[in-house]
């Protein structure tokens, strides 16, 4: 028997996938050159959280400003403002929720809260909570006899507040969302 190679002559390697030489698949060839380091980034400015409810540009800044003064919306919101009045888009909910928070909940202030004022919050609240300790104090003090007195004052104290707290939300349910987002949230009223 003879070698193939002598008797036959020498036929082409590339027709015959078993004879061709043993070289890598052009995609199994690595790149053995070294990484180009990465450029470091910037760091990203740090930004403050968007506030719906903080003023932006409005405000009184008396006779010297002719021209009104338009909120600066930031290019990122967290409630996308309506494209025909510029209000935050969810002005008529916030509206919503300090009426009735103001009609259930008036007389402890949580309305005032719930709109960012504190201080006319916490006095409010002060004087439901005040009051009724005062009567009990006094009553405590007295022995009991100074009850007849004073919590008939402390209920007609809770009764003012209460009336006031109907009263205020009533007047956030019927105002317009441009007024109650302009004296309420711009202007930060803080009584009715």
């Amino acid at each position: 028997m003879t070698h193939p190679s002598e008797d036959q002559p020498a036929e082409n390697t590339a027709a015959h996938p078993r004879i061709t030489p043993l070289q890598p698949p052009a995609a199994a060839v690595q790149d053995l050159r070294l990484p180009e380091t990465p450029q470091p980034r910037p760091a990203p400015e740090p930004q403050a959280p968007y506030d719906p409810w903080a003023p932006m540009g409005g405000g009184h800044s008396g006779a010297a400003n002719t021209q009104a003064a338009q909120p600066q919306w930031p290019t990122t919101y967290a409630v996308q403002p309506d494209p025909y009045t510029g209000l935050p888009g969810d002005i008529a909910q916030k509206k919503l929720t300090a009426g009735l928070l103001a009609i259930v909940f008036g007389a402890l202030g949580v309305h005032k809260f719930y709109l960012g004022l504190n201080t006319p919050g916490a006095i409010v609240l002060g004087a439901q909570v005040g009051g009724w300790m005062l009567a009990f104090f006094v009553g405590l003090i007295t022995l009991g006899l100074g009850l007849f007195v004073t919590i008939p004052l402390a209920i007609l104290c809770s009764s003012a507040l209460g009336i006031l707290g109907l009263i205020e939300g009533i007047l956030y349910l019927t105002k317009s969302d441009e007024e109650f987002y302009r004296q309420y949230v711009l202007e930060r009223r803080a009584i009715l």
